[in-house]
């Protein structure tokens, strides 16, 4: 009996650590997490806690289309805790494609007022067809959506043929095969995309026709109906 109070107290005590408010644990990072983010702490993860993922928060930088830096000094890939646990399983397939290689998360959640400046500078121009209108509320916004790349063994990004966040045809999946025929995009481009792509699927998340890097571990109705966005 003692045994098995143990192994309880020990499998509570785990899925603590995991936690965000856990692993905030009070003074600052709590204070950092709560100004950027308003919802269920219980359910989100940092994904920057494993050994398989470089947090480059783009958002975080003026490096991005806005050219701004919009999440300040947070800098901490958050997600829901089933984005998580798929990214795992995802990375278990990368490790089989390409033993050396590791994720570059440029986004996870993205609370729902920033994805209101995101859409004020694209709608009513080219890139509006790039950015979720705020009123569909976005995957990001629910913490089932990740902005994401590979580094090589060498601890260099891999050649993708855009960088992340370019909003523009190059960058979408849907026409690779035209851009490689062309010679926009070379075979080793497409097949670094396609060894991302087999990994992700591989661990249950779908990708989208017009951005190579954004993937999403629930379908859209599902997350929209099933789960609270985070603001």
């Amino acid at each position: 009996m003692r045994l098995f109070r143990f192994l309880l107290l020990s499998v509570f005590a785990v899925a603590a650590h995991d936690s965000v408010t856990a692993w905030a644990g009070g003074g600052k990072a709590a204070d950092d997490i709560q100004n950027f983010v308003e919802g269920d702490l219980k359910s989100l993860r940092d994904l920057s806690r494993h050994d398989f993922v470089v947090s480059k928060m783009v958002y975080a930088t003026d490096q991005n289309f806005l050219g701004k830096n919009i999440y300040q000094s947070f800098k901490v890939p958050l997600a829901h805790k089933i984005t998580d646990q798929k990214l795992v399983a995802a990375a278990k397939e990368l490790k089989r494609l390409k033993p050396l290689w590791k994720f570059i998360i440029y986004d996870a959640l993205r609370p729902h007022r920033y994805q209101i400046i995101l859409w004020e500078k694209v709608v009513g121009t080219a890139q509006e067809s790039y950015v979720m209108n705020p009123k569909f509320g976005s995957i990001h916004s629910y913490g089932f959506a990740l902005d994401i790349t590979l580094q090589d063994e060498k601890g260099q990004e891999v050649d993708m043929g855009t960088p992340v966040d370019t909003l523009g045809r190059l960058s979408e999946p849907r026409h690779e095969e035209s851009f490689l025929k062309n010679g926009q995009l070379t075979q080793g481009q497409v097949a670094n995309r396609k060894v991302l792509r087999q990994a992700m699927e591989s661990g249950g998340f779908r990708g989208i026709s017009n951005e190579w890097w954004h993937f999403e571990a629930l379908g859209a109705q599902e997350v929209r109906t099933g789960y609270s966005i985070y603001k």
